[in-house]
């Protein structure tokens, strides 16, 4: 078994809460053009307790490596002014110079001109594209790896760890649920949720699971036209980014969801 299939596997019964304690600081950033994609990923990895910057666009992002020197970088490939594909092959290209120039250095030179040489950061594509010839492509700009939109919580936490080698504290799924229903969320607030059309309620669970705020939101505003006051709980849920807590309640709400 991989590691990645270990993590997956661990993750299917247990659902990740934190950073584990006594680890390395480890700094993350985010280059993303949509401003509630990037929020909404700066939010989940800070919830985490990662360090965390962000970029609109390529040349951001360069430059947030060269003055921060992330340990991994999430990339949108797709991005205005300059794109992921560029900024990767930029970062790899200033990467392999600056390390020539660590090996290459004259001792007797202000050691303070050249920069040591430093582990690669790891850059994962984030990328919409389904077709294999995309990921073909990431790599081939420099990406690590690749993951598509829209993509679950654990899938992305799970690839930061296969290759950075942080650990997590782990919550098991009853522990979960008892969180995310607390007493004010209670019977009340699933008996309105099955009030409301299954398709309606199907459609809510794959946002969720999803983690696509924008669809969610729009699902919500239906909801409050004949709920508002489920709809003001899952939209305070949705706004403290806790989709755990939206999917405990869509699931009590009606277990035969798929």
């Amino acid at each position: 078994m991989t590691e990645i299939e270990s993590l997956t596997t661990r993750s299917q019964s247990q659902h990740i809460l934190q950073l584990a304690p006594d680890q390395p600081v480890y700094r993350i950033l985010v280059a993303e053009d949509n401003d509630t994609n990037r929020q909404l990923l700066v939010q989940l990895l800070q919830a985490v307790g990662f360090i965390v910057q962000s970029a609109i666009n390529g040349q951001e992002a360069i430059a947030q490596w060269e003055s921060w020197q992330p340990h991994l970088i999430w990339m949108d490939m797709r991005m205005p002014v300059m794109n992921g594909y560029e900024a990767t092959q930029q970062i790899r290209a200033k990467e392999q110079e600056r390390n020539y120039q660590s090996r290459h250095a004259d001792p007797s030179a202000a050691r303070a001109a050249v920069p040591s040489a430093q582990a690669p950061t790891f850059i994962i594509a984030l990328t919409a594209n389904a077709f294999e010839e995309e990921r073909a492509r990431v790599l081939e700009a420099g990406c690590n790896d690749f993951i598509r939109k829209p993509f679950q919580e654990t899938e992305l936490l799970e690839k930061m760890a296969a290759y950075l080698g942080v650990e997590y504290l782990y919550v098991s799924p009853h522990q979960a649920e008892a969180t995310a229903i607390a007493p004010s969320d209670g019977m009340n607030e699933i008996a309105a949720l099955r009030s409301l059309p299954s398709s309606l309620l199907a459609q809510m669970l794959q946002a969720t699971m999803q983690i696509d705020y924008q669809r969610l939101t729009t699902l919500l505003e239906e909801v409050a036209s004949t709920q508002p006051d489920v709809a003001a709980l899952l939209t305070k849920k949705l706004d403290d980014f806790d989709f755990e807590g939206i999917l405990q309640l869509l699931e009590k709400a009606n277990p035969t969801l798929p």
